[in-house]
């Protein structure tokens, strides 16, 4: 009775998952980082010039000038804001894909199409979940919100969206976008703090949009815009936040017995990938 219990209880997770599109995001990782993370139970903010995407930081670099600006400010003025990206630190995740709104569903048994979900990128499997071999990680974004407000992150110095996604970067830029080259030349207050309120006036097009090739991530971000260790990754508590891990299909058994005392210390379920032509879906995994 208690097995077949336990099952409905997974049942209704999984149903949950494909019901409130957005409400989790996922973070996907090898075994060691996963571990490093259920031993510390921290998630982690990294500097820009840490991601994959070169652009992310060249976008600090190569800002043109327009506006009244004598040759020594803009110099100073460039300068400064080259360094200026060394200020942020972002935490990445992944999203379910838009289409998931129209996928929704509230029975297990009608859950027809998984490959919408965020746990079931297989991009993100394979490139940041190890090939299949790593852990996805469910967290309830309002709860994980909370969690970096709690430990001291002041609300203006914490944003949060869904990064959209342009085949170039002109494409991203919105019309009011189209004046920050002369708004930054006519810039006065190069100071950090003055820098960084230019920086959050245009937030969109610095840290929340991507190159069209990356769309296959439905990567949703948190940024941290405040002065704190520049240049260093933080790490904050993710606190009740994590909901359950998701194994990929490669993952081996071998480590289940540890991620059994995880899943016990967290009070959270273990799932796993299982991969099907006809129906990839997710299963509880038999630790």
């Amino acid at each position: 009775m208690a097995e077949r219990e336990q099952m409905f209880e997974v049942m209704d997770q999984i149903v949950d998952l494909c019901t409130f599109p957005h409400k989790y995001v996922y973070q996907y990782r090898n075994i060691e980082t996963a571990f490093k993370m259920l031993e510390t139970g921290t998630v982690r903010l990294n500097p820009i010039e840490k991601f994959n995407d070169p652009t992310e930081v060249e976008r600090f670099n190569e800002i043109s000038l327009d506006g009244e600006s004598s040759l020594s400010h803009a110099w100073d003025l460039l300068f400064k804001t080259k360094e200026m990206h060394r200020r942020y630190r972002v935490a990445c995740f992944s999203l379910d894909r838009p289409e998931a709104e129209s996928a929704k569903t509230t029975k297990f048994f009608e859950i027809e199409d998984y490959s919408c979900r965020g746990f079931m990128l297989p991009r993100m499997w394979a490139q940041y979940g190890d090939n299949n071999h790593g852990i996805c990680f469910v967290f309830d974004r309002e709860k994980l919100h909370n969690a970096f407000l709690h430990q001291g992150i002041p609300d203006n110095e914490l944003l949060s969206n869904r990064v959209k996604y342009f085949r170039t970067a002109l494409q991203a830029l919105s019309p009011n976008d189209s004046e920050l080259p002369t708004i930054l030349g006519e810039q006065t207050d190069i100071s950090d703090e003055g820098l960084n309120k230019f920086f959050l006036r245009f937030a969109d097009w610095f840290f929340f949009h991507k190159q069209l090739d990356w769309s296959n991530e439905c990567e949703f971000r948190w940024v941290y815009v405040g002065p704190k260790d520049i240049g260093e990754p933080l790490d904050f508590r993710f606190n009740d936040a994590i909901t359950a891990i998701i194994v990929g299909h490669k993952c081996s058994t071998e480590i289940y017995p540890q991620l059994k005392d995880f899943c016990l210390k967290y009070r959270i379920r273990c799932l796993r990938v299982h991969l099907s032509h006809v129906f990839p879906c997710i299963l509880p995994a038999s630790l």
